[in-house]
């Protein structure tokens, strides 16, 4: 599958929380995430057309998931349900991926008109909404991220549309950068 978003720095969740209910979307619930990042030494935080691998832990549960970066349109992703983070974490070592940084989320999602609408709180990043969809087929990857940007249209004054994902501003935090001059 591949994942198209777009993401936006947001100073008002109640307002938007209250536009989505109001345009009925369907409450998927809350979950607090904890995500372990992982990349290649020398190449983190790779550019577009980059791999990095995360283990996302969720309610009780562990997924092992390869990305492929590419900010403007998404990338293809792949994902495992694992049993445990230190098992998979000494695998991934073996593979000769670093773990660079973990971070902590609590998502709020909605589902409205076949996309997915998350509202985000990031431990030392802020609050975030962000507008995915999951796609089969490069062909759609441009339409459907026009479709995403649409969301935000009208959002409220001090919302900020970003072409960065968690990962990148979290190295810019904590200056963690590619050896390769980033």
């Amino acid at each position: 599958m591949i994942e198209v978003e777009v993401k936006a720095k947001i100073q008002d969740r109640e307002t938007i929380k209250q536009a989505l209910i109001k345009r009925n979307a369907t409450p998927l619930g809350t979950e607090v995430q904890r995500d372990h990042v992982y990349g290649f030494e020398g190449d983190f935080p790779p550019r577009d057309g980059g791999v990095i691998a995360r283990i996302r832990e969720k309610n009780g549960t562990c997924v092992l998931e390869f990305k492929e970066i590419n900010r403007k349109i998404g990338g293809v992703e792949l994902a495992f349900a694992i049993p445990e983070v230190a098992v998979y974490d000494a695998f991934l070592a073996k593979l000769r991926l670093k773990h660079f940084f973990t971070m902590d989320k609590t998502r709020e999602s909605y589902a409205l008109d076949g996309f997915t609408i998350c509202l985000d709180q990031v431990k030392e990043l802020g609050e975030f909404i962000e507008v995915e969809k999951m796609i089969e087929s490069e062909s759609l990857k441009e339409k459907t991220r026009k479709e995403c940007e649409m969301f935000l249209e009208g959002r409220p004054q001090g919302t900020v549309v970003l072409y960065a994902d968690y990962g990148n501003m979290i190295c810019k935090l904590f200056g963690i950068s590619s050896k390769k001059g980033d």
